[in-house]
C-alpha cells in the first residue's frame, strides 16, 4: 500500500507491504455414512516492510520477518434434521513462541436444524486469533494509509469469540428471508497507548472490545427479476486502560438494495443503492501554537508563532455525515466459439451525492469521495 504525496503539501509519503511465501495442504475424507472429515496445515513465511516520514520529516523504516504454522481438523455429520460441523484450529507456531493462550486450541462449532422443509435455525461459535494487524492514526477523520505489522512480542495476539444465532427460509418459493444476531467478544486487541507520555512508554497496549448487532435480508427472485434488501444494525466498542470508546469503523445502520432485471438471456440491467450512517470521529475544538525550538535563527523564541496543533474533543464522540449513493450498470455477455466475455457500462453515484472521504485537520479542507463517474469494461476469456 502506497500513499502518494505529490499532489499534497500536507500528506507525507509512506509505503507498507507484506510478502508471503508458504505451503498449504488439505485433506478431505468421505465415508459410507456420508460423514465428511477435513484436515490440513499451512506454513507461511511473512516479510513486512514499512517506510514513512515522522514529524521531523526523517525517513523511518521498519522491516520484520515472521513464520506462522497452522493446522486444523473438521467433521461434518447429519443426524436427521440436524447438521453439525465441528472443528478445531491451532496456531502451532505459538507453541514455540509466546505463552500458551487461545492460539493453541481454537474450537469451531456450527449447528443447523431444519424445522420445516423450507425453514431452518442455525447457531455457531468460533474462537479466532490473528497475529498480523494494521495500524493507523486513530485521530484521523478517515485514515488513508494503514501499515501492516506483526503483533509485538510483548503483547498478546488479537483474540475473539464469535456467537451467531439465526433463522432463514422461504415465505413462498419466490420470497426468502434471513435474520441473524451476532455477538463478538474481543478478549485481546492491540490498541494505541493513549497514556503514553515518555519515549520509553509502549506505543501499543492490549485492550478488549465487543461487537453486537442484527442482520436481516429479504430476497425476491422471479425470473427475470431479482430483488434483495439487506439491513444491518450494529454497535462496536473497544476499551483500554479503563477507557471505552467507539472505534472509527463503528457504523450503526447499513442498508443495501439491489435490483437486477434480465431483459434478455445475455443482457442484464442492475441498480444498487447503498446507505451507511456516519462513522465516529473526534472533533477539533481548538488550535494552539507550540514553539518547536527548531532553530533560534529560523524560529526565534521571542515573537515566534511556533507550529499549529489541534485540540481534540471527546474521543470519537461525534459522527460524520451519512453515506449514500446509487449505482447503475448494464452487462451484455457473449460467446464466440471458444471465446466468451462481457461488455459492461457502469454509472457510479448516479445522483452525484457528495460523500465525505476525509477532513484535513491542518488545512480545514474537506475531501469528498468519487462523484458521478461513468465507466466501461470489456472482459474476454478463452
Amino acid at each position: 500500500m502506497n500513499r502518494d504525496s505529490k499532489q499534497s503539501t500536507v500528506i507525507k509519503p509512506a509505503e507498507s507491504s507484506v510478502e508471503e511465501v508458504g505451503i498449504r495442504s488439505e485433506l478431505t475424507i468421505y465415508t459410507e455414512s456420508r460423514d465428511l472429515f477435513f484436515g490440513g496445515f499451512e506454513v507461511a513465511f511473512l516479510d513486512f516492510n514499512n517506510k514513512f516520514s515522522n514529524a521531523s520529516n526523517t525517513l523511518r523504516t521498519y522491516s520484520a520477518s515472521e513464520a506462522e504454522v497452522w493446522a486444523w481438523i473438521r467433521h461434518q455429520r447429519t443426524f436427521g434434521r440436524l447438521k453439525a460441523d465441528i472443528g478445531l484450529h491451532s496456531d502451532v507456531g505459538s507453541l514455540f513462541g509466546r505463552s500458551l493462550s487461545l492460539q493453541a486450541l481454537q474450537p469451531r462449532l456450527t449447528l443447523s436444524y431444519h424445522v420445516a422443509d423450507m425453514w431452518r435455525i442455525r447457531g455457531s461459535y468460533g474462537a479466532f486469533n490473528q497475529n498480523v494487524i494494521t495500524i493507523s492514526n486513530e485521530d484521523d477523520v478517515i485514515s488513508l494509509f494503514e501499515a501492516w505489522i506483526y503483533v509485538p512480542d510483548d503483547l498478546k495476539p488479537e483474540e475473539a469469540h464469535h456467537v451467531v444465532l439465526g433463522v432463514d427460509g422461504n415465505v413462498i418459493p419466490e420470497l426468502g428471508v434471513s435474520l441473524q444476531a451476532y455477538h463478538k467478544a474481543y478478549t485481546s486487541l492491540v490498541l494505541y497507548n493513549r497514556e503514553k507520555i515518555f519515549p520509553t512508554d509502549p506505543d501499543f497496549v492490549n485492550g478488549t472490545g465487543k461487537a453486537r448487532g442484527i442482520e436481516a435480508m429479504i430476497r425476491f427472485l422471479l425470473n427475470p427479476l431479482d430483488l434483495s434488501l439487506a439491513y444491518t444494525l450494529g454497535w462496536t466498542t473497544v476499551s483500554a486502560n479503563g477507557f471505552s470508546y467507539a472505534p472509527r469503523y463503528d457504523r450503526r445502520h447499513t442498508v443495501n438494495v439491489l435490483g437486477t432485471l434480465r431483459i434478455l438471456e445475455n443482457f442484464d440491467v442492475a441498480l444498487r443503492w447503498e446507505y451507511g450512517s456516519g462513522y465516529p470521529f473526534s472533533k477539533t475544538v481548538a488550535y494552539y501554537d507550540r514553539l518547536t525550538f527548531g532553530g533560534i535563527g529560523a524560529e526565534p523564541v521571542y515573537g515566534g508563532i511556533g507550529q499549529q496543533y489541534s485540540i481534540l474533543g471527546p474521543k470519537n464522540a461525534a459522527r460524520l455525515p451519512s453515506y449514500h449513493r446509487l449505482d447503475a450498470g448494464i452487462t451484455y455477455r457473449f460467446a464466440v466459439r471458444s471465446m466468451n466475455g462481457s461488455i459492461g457500462i457502469s454509472l457510479i453515484n448516479l445522483y452525484d451525492n457528495k460523500n465525505i472521504l476525509y477532513y484535513d485537520r491542518k488545512t480545514g479542507q474537506r475531501i469528498d469521495m468519487l462523484r458521478f463517474f461513468p465507466s466501461a469494461t470489456l472482459t474476454v476469456g478463452f
